[in-house]
């Protein structure tokens, strides 16, 4: 016993011997594992689910309805007066604020600078009386657009997601900037790409990831994926793009827009970056319009262009007499690897050019040498001119694809694997320049057969990509899928333009791809303007679509090629996780206070409220713009009552002030006019009491829980309710009614549970003070993973009425107890006064001597070797123990029958089959009945449970104890006798040193890999009945909480409190998440 703890001191303290090497290897394989088996698990998920059911992770609805409307209709209404320039602008704006939290879309905006341009705008329309004159010399004046991060605007950024170009800013204007500008138009913003424009996704290491508006968890294209993003979303009137392999149409038809790749040499590239190799970019790399309509690229067209005469885009353009091919596949000789359903949207667009207008479509009769065109775009490249980059650090710091690809594996590259991976594919195409130069011969005959048969009037229906938008790293299991179509009309030097479809079952965008020949950008412009085209389709696809070659086996060999797409997703992720301890996604991280005052403790808040310093209104009021900032990124809050709040807190300020005696007035009100939260378990009146639960949606409290009533008397004011896991029973706050709650620290990670949703809130300084249930950590948990203080009083302290779900056990084997959450021990000790049944009994403002007390300790979870919790977590332990030796000379002793804490998840189902505790399969909404765990994994497999995969884990659990009562019954008197030896123990004046948790914040679904270890430490101190206390002791390397629990004897939570507040003077208690503007 004494060298095993020998080795746990060594080993969580100094880290320095052979011992320490050990675990720390431990550890790292267990992160290993772990990760591996969360990504198996979503992998599973994806599959069954097409993503997670997170309903709240979608954009938010558009509340005015003519930011839908084209650009040049808005023009329109403009020059009427029906709309103001700064009307139009600030309304943009709002919906960029909006969304952009679920999008990640721009990279630097122009606001400020913008309004004041859209005010001069509305003087100069005042002024003119030639509306029509303006009209043609000034068509955009007063509509805002963007462009992508590739194209320069004087004083913004233009990094192109390059880590060795941040902070790169643009001294001049593009031209097609400048000309956007003299049109008129004001520029708002630029928007996110992929790293150098080199890769179909939009993801880089400056900016992060950019998401789809259709679905958050998927990708909108690359490399202009940011602008299409933001134009889907209505969040843009129209944008500017730039395309060398499909930048433009790829993020188009993945964002149902209309995307025009025009003919090289018509739109000036000066001005944009890479700037590099200009005369093969003026062959290959082309900048147009990204819109919402055929209608707005035409008009963009004719701005951008360097001579629009040559365009002829104002001729009328008889459908009827034109030249049509078709091709529905990639060049595939027996299988294509084309989605049916984007295939099918050639033969709808033949369907009608046939009847409506009586075409005769041909077949491509060039088809199958589609399938060459990934290769003759790279030896293009490389034959044209062989010093051609696509990697580009710095002026002239050009790196290896290989090396680069060793440094990304390690952790140490700049740059992203999209872009690693495209420069290894195309350093690939370069190894035999022989066989370069052969393949570009072969493609020189196709582009002159092409040319003869497209001639003047020729146009060429293909699909416009390979598969609706796939999800996050998706291209990276078949790269070549998706640049196929694309790379080859840079190389042939063709204008191409999407048009989009309609929406598939899943409401994913669908679309199609004109191209025609060369310098007739009119004829596909005008083709994609015919209205009837864009037409919608049915929720349920055709399945009796003809696929080349056997229908069933290319059904077949598809669902296996995306079973295999996702596996190596899920793949790819977990080595990215490893390395990188998430994805680098610097904008996804919690915004600055800007408000100091929301980090103070409610004891202070309200001392400020008493003396005037702060109005009550002022408080709620920045309280809620907070809560309204990060939002968005946790997904905390389930319903909010902020204009009731807003009443209450007026009415607070004037009691304040007609208040004559202030002394009486905080001892009766100690918290007046202090907004405070309570997670979806507490019952409000009026509010949403689900708890998470699909059978309980809508359901709401007709009454107030004792605590709320207690806590209002107190003249606190309610604001919101909170996410938790579903009915509480798990240690990660989610559930299929409002989502994934995200940790503040980082939101690749788990912000713990079932009260996960109150500490993402308190830690995020968008709420004041919180009130959380603890059944088995759903306290403790979330408080030591947010790094905020949480108490898990002794049970029967705090009355439960109103709390669901709600039992009609006796008292003393409730193991459900309520308690506060906070940023600091002083307001814990605070809501203790107010919420308990008998606050004069618990003596919490009688003083402790700290040195007088016993403490005990134990740094792990009853291992025998090694333990599974990480060493820095255990080393909090340690820091407690020198810290009492070393202030107070006390000597902590390790805890006697450690190993027995191993047994505590079974003691804790033991506890609650001896009890008769109701199953945890009882369906609280339906009282009486209950639900097979067992049947409803099957139906989870299936896609068609209502639970979560959670709620049926720990009912199985709850199952496999309970399956065996004579078990049951022996295992419980060996708890018993345990519980007895406790208490004689630590008696009156006993402490306990234990670990918060077994680890920092794990990543989302990581405490699925080992459950036990997360969910059986905490439910040890319920079923003792001894009160607990979090105490946040800082951060760790990655700026992840550590914390420890102080358990104190039963009734006397005033001595855990009471070391939990001098451990906060020593160590400093809670650290922001965020940075704090003063």
């Amino acid at each position: 016993m004494q060298s095993r703890y020998n080795l746990g001191v060594i080993c969580g303290c100094f880290d320095i011997n052979m011992a320490s090497w050990a675990i720390t290897l431990l550890s790292i394989l267990s992160e290993v594992v772990s990760l591996l088996l969360i990504r198996a698990y979503e992998t599973t998920k994806y599959v069954f689910h097409q993503g997670f059911r997170d309903g709240r992770r979608k954009i938010p609805p558009l509340r005015k309805a003519f930011l839908s409307y084209p650009a040049t209709r808005l023009a329109k209404m403009l020059r009427k007066r029906q709309l103001s320039s700064e009307e139009l602008v600030n309304a943009i704006i709002a919906r960029i604020l909006e969304v952009e939290p679920f999008l990640n879309a721009v990279v630097e905006d122009r606001f400020k600078a913008a309004l004041y341009e859209a005010r001069q705008a509305d003087k100069e329309l005042a002024l003119c009386k030639d509306t029509k004159k303006l009209a043609r010399s000034r068509p955009f004046l007063g509509v805002p657009f963007t462009v992508t991060n590739s194209i320069g605007v004087k004083g913004l950024l233009i990094e192109t997601g390059n880590e060795a170009r941040y902070g790169v800013r643009s001294r001049n204007d593009a031209i097609l900037v400048s000309r956007m500008i003299a049109a008129g138009g004001i520029i708002l913003a630029v928007t996110n790409v992929s790293e150098s424009c080199f890769w179909v996704e939009c993801s880089n290491h400056l900016y992060g990831r950019t998401n789809n508006p259709y679905d958050l968890h998927r990708t909108p294209g690359g490399s202009s994926g940011g602008e299409s993003a933001l134009v889907s979303a209505c969040a843009s009137t129209l944008g500017v793009g730039w395309d060398i392999s499909g930048s433009i149409r790829l993020p188009s038809a993945w964002c149902g827009l209309f995307g025009h790749k025009p003919s090289p040499g018509f739109v000036s590239n000066d001005g944009t970056f890479p700037d590099k190799h200009r005369a093969l970019r003026s062959q290959i790399v082309v900048a147009g319009p990204i819109a919402r309509t055929a209608e707005d690229c035409i008009a963009t067209m004719r701005v951008i262009a360097d001579d629009p005469s040559t365009l002829r885009l104002d001729e009328p353009v008889d459908v009827g007499n034109l030249r049509v091919f078709f091709c529905d596949h990639e060049g595939a000789t027996w299988v294509s690897s084309v989605q049916p359903k984007m295939r099918k949207q050639v033969r709808r667009v033949v369907d009608f050019l046939k009847n409506d207008f009586g075409v005769k479509v041909q077949p491509f009769p060039e088809a199958e040498k589609l399938a060459e065109c990934q290769e003759w775009w790279f030896n293009y490249l490389a034959a044209e001119d062989p010093d051609f980059q696509l990697s580009f650090d710095g002026p002239d710091n050009l790196s290896g694809p290989i090396i680069e690809l060793v440094k990304h594996a390690s952790g140490f590259s700049l740059h992203d694997s999209h872009s690693v991976a495209f420069n290894l594919l195309y350093e690939l195409y370069r190894l035999d320049l022989g066989k370069c130069r052969k393949s570009y011969r072969a493609f020189e005959r196709f582009k002159h057969c092409l040319r003869d048969l497209l001639q003047d009037n020729g146009v060429l229906i293909l699909p416009s990509t390979t598969s609706i938008a796939p999800f996050h790293h998706g291209t990276l299991c078949n790269p070549l899928r998706y640049l196929r179509l694309a790379g080859l009309i840079n190389v042939l030097q063709l204008p191409a333009t999407i048009v989009p479809m309609g929406l598939d079952y899943r409401g994913l965008p669908l679309s199609v791809q004109r191209r025609q020949a060369e310098r007739h950008n009119e004829e596909t412009l005008s083709a994609g303007a015919t209205r009837t085209i864009a037409l919608v389709i049915g929720r349920v696809c055709d399945r009796n679509d003809i696929m080349r070659g056997s229908s069933t086996l290319a059904r077949l060999l598809y669902l296996l090629s995306e079973l295999l797409s996702l596996l190596s997703v899920r793949t790819y992720e977990t080595v990215k996780f490893f390395f990188h301890q998430g994805f680098r996604d610097g904008r996804k991280k919690l915004p600055a206070l800007r408000t100091p005052f929301l980090s103070y403790s409610a004891t202070k808040l309200a001392q400020m409220i008493r003396n005037k310093e702060l109005t009550s209104e002022r408080l709620v009021l920045a309280v809620i713009a907070r809560i309204r900032e990060v939002e968005p990124l946790l997904n905390a809050v389930v319903e909010d009552r902020f204009e009731a709040a807003l009443s209450d807190a007026r009415k607070a300020d004037m009691e304040l002030a007609a208040c004559e005696d202030i002394v009486k007035l905080a001892k009766e009100k100690p918290f007046l006019g202090i907004p405070f939260t309570v997670k979806d378990c507490i019952c409000i009146k009026g509010m949403l009491a689900e708890v998470g639960n699909l059978s309980r949606r809508g359901f709401r409290a007709k009454e107030d829980a004792e605590c709320v009533i207690r806590l209002i008397a107190a003249g606190g004011i309610p604001l919101a309710i909170t996410n938790v896991a579903e009915m509480c029973l798990w240690i990660e706050s989610t559930n299929h009614l409002h989502g994934r709650t995200n940790n503040p620290y980082d939101i690749h990670r788990t912000s713990g549970g079932s009260t996960g949703g109150e500490s993402a809130l308190l830690s995020a300084c968008a709420s004041v003070w919180g009130v959380g249930t603890d059944i088995s950590g759903s306290i403790r948990l979330p408080s030591a993973w947010c790094g905020i203080f949480g108490h898990k009083p002794s049970p029967g302290l705090i009355a439960c009425k109103g709390v669901v779900p709600e039992t009609n056990l006796d008292l003393k084997f409730t193991l459900n107890v309520l308690g506060p959450m906070a940023r600091t021990s002083e307001d814990c000790i605070e809501m203790m006064k107010i919420m308990a049944d008998s606050p004069s009994t618990l003596g919490l403002d009688d003083p402790v001597d700290i040195g007088a007390l016993k403490y005990f300790f134990c740094d792990h979870e009853g291992a025998s070797y090694v333990s599974s919790i990480q060493p820095e977590v255990r080393k909090q332990v340690h820091r407690v123990v020198e810290f009492l030796k070393n202030d107070f000379n006390v000597q902590a002793k390790p805890l006697p029958e450690q190993q027995k804490m191993a047994r505590r998840q079974e003691w804790f189902f033991s506890y609650l089959a001896a009890h008769k505790f109701p199953p945890l399969k009882l369906d609280f909404a339906q009282p009486g009945t209950t639900w097979e765990p067992t049947t409803e994994l099957v139906k989870l497999l299936s896609g068609h449970s209502s639970r979560t995969n959670i709620a049926i884990a720990v009912n199985l659990l709850d199952e496999f104890y309970r399956r065996d009562p004579e078990k049951c019954q022996t295992s419980y008197r060996e708890f018993e006798a345990y519980k007895r030896r406790m208490y004689d123990l630590i008696r009156n004046d006993g402490i306990i040193i234990l670990p918060a948790s077994a680890s920092v914040a794990p990543f989302h679904h990581g405490t699925l890999c080992s459950p036990t270890l997360y969910f059986g430490m905490g439910g040890l101190i319920n079923i003792l009945g001894l009160p607990s206390t979090i105490v946040p002791m800082g951060l760790d390397s990655r700026g992840l909480p550590l914390s420890v629990q102080i358990v104190g004897p039963q009734n006397q939570d005033r001595l855990t409190l009471a070391v939990a507040r001098e451990l906060e003077r020593k160590f400093g208690g809670f650290v922001p998440p965020c940075k704090i503007i003063e």
